[in-house]
């Protein structure tokens, strides 16, 4: 009795559908929530949201009550998204956002206020590769994103200053 060798080819291809369905689950991004003093078993900062954070996760950030901000600088050292938990609401922050660039980096930063005169920064530039930072819906002080290899899109955000040397800036108010 001879093999099939259309019978070999259909397991060889189901077993390949098996090793990469199961590597494609082990790599699935995660939500992060960040709430006032940590509620839920949330996080009480994005910091530390940011720290035990992976690349292509979302942090999810509940406005504080009464419009208080989060108090902190961030620096931001991995792909992420950013959204506030409620929508149309934008969660705020007093202190500075660092971007660390990096070849392949996307940083989407959605509804956030920035208070005072803080500003979103790519820090250096980029080697090897490209960063992108997506500040959308926002309202920021300034984006300062001149640096090599770093592309800036923005969209319906207000603001007072935008530095950038690539990207695209569509229906925002900038003073």
């Amino acid at each position: 009795m001879q093999p099939n060798p259309k019978l070999f080819i259909m397991k060889k291809q189901l077993l390949i559908v098996v090793i990469v369905g199961f590597f494609s689950s082990l790599t699935s991004a995660a939500d992060l929530y960040v709430r006032d003093l940590g509620a839920g078993g949330s996080y009480a900062s994005i910091s530390a949201a940011i720290t035990a954070a992976s690349d292509g996760d979302r942090i999810i950030v509940r406005p504080k009550a009464g419009s208080l901000p989060y108090i902190e600088n961030l620096t931001i050292d991995k792909s992420l998204s950013f959204v506030s938990e409620i929508n149309f609401s934008k969660y705020i922050l007093q202190g500075t956002i660092t971007v660390t660039p990096a070849a392949g980096r996307l940083v989407t930063i959605n509804n956030l206020q920035i208070s005072g005169t803080n500003a979103i920064t790519v820090s250096a530039d980029t080697t090897g590769g490209r960063t992108t930072l997506n500040v959308l819906n926002s309202t920021t002080s300034a984006v300062n994103a001149g640096a090599a290899n770093t592309t800036l899109n923005m969209s319906g955000c207000i603001g007072t200053g935008i530095t950038m040397t690539h990207g695209r800036l569509t229906g925002n108010k900038i003073t």
